[in-house]
């Protein structure tokens, strides 16, 4: 059951997925993968008790692609010309890791 998981993981990625590199902020390694980049997905407030909500940029990679990394703040994804800061993990499943990440100048 666990390999169907995997595969899926590995689909999406693939399919939705743009050719990406992962740079490791303490070690300086980078990791060549797919990312898929969500811009303007709008999320609740923390503590706010109306319907504000924030818009963000958050990108999925797969987990297996990250060779037993796990990310941290300040790691770091190019897609194209675009490079995002990665602030925290938001999800994790064991397959597909959710960023969010911040727009570097």
């Amino acid at each position: 059951m666990l390999a169907i998981f995997i595969e899926a993981a590995a689909t999406i990625a693939q399919e939705l997925g743009e050719a990406a590199t992962y740079a490791v902020d303490e070690s300086g390694e980078t990791i060549s993968l797919r990312a898929i980049v969500r811009r303007d997905v709008q999320t609740p407030i923390g503590g706010m008790e109306s319907a504000v909500q924030a818009r963000r940029t958050v990108i999925q990679i797969e987990r297996a692609k990250l060779a037993g990394h796990k990310p941290v703040r300040d790691d770091t994804v190019t897609v194209g010309a675009e490079t995002w800061r990665v602030l925290a993990i938001e999800n994790d499943d064991g397959y597909m890791v959710r960023l969010k990440v911040v727009e570097t100048t």
